[in-house]
């Protein structure tokens, strides 16, 4: 029993290894690149779920605060008053959220302990290829109210 455990587990792992590998600038640039203004709708109006999102799956809880800066960035670009942004970056943020909110990705969502694990490597991704953008909104933000 022990030794078919071990080969699931390594056959698994494998799996999870290779759907990683995947995850890549490229990835999340073609994942942008088909990002409608009916998504950044869909966005706007899934903040709850995609809160729960966040909070639910171990791997994304520590993105809680990068997830508040998402939204906020969308909800003013969506109602112009921030217009800094390029919008390829508001595409791949969208993209990011989009990709933890579909159940059925590289590595599904129902796989226990490990299914999040895709989406958390998408939304770290997305962090490093907007970096710039989120910095200058994030002094955007605190002008705004300071």
């Amino acid at each position: 029993m022990a030794n078919s455990e071990s080969r699931d587990d390594a056959g698994e792992s494998y799996h999870v290894e290779k759907a990683l590998s995947r995850i890549n600038e490229r990835f999340v640039e073609n994942g942008a690149k088909t990002v409608t203004e009916n998504d950044l709708e869909r966005i706007m109006l899934a903040g709850d779920d995609i809160r729960k999102a966040f909070s639910d799956a171990e791997p994304l809880r520590r993105f809680a605060n990068d997830l508040e800066l998402f939204l906020s960035l969308i909800d003013d670009h969506w109602n112009r008053r921030y217009g800094e942004a390029p919008y390829w970056s508001i595409c791949i943020i969208v993209f990011s959220l989009i990709y933890v909110l579909s159940p059925l990705d590289l590595i599904p969502d129902a796989i226990p302990n490990i299914g999040h694990v895709d989406d958390a490597a998408v939304v770290s991704l997305c962090l490093k290829m907007t970096e710039k953008e989120l910095d200058d909104y994030r002094t955007w933000k605190k002008n705004q109210s300071g």
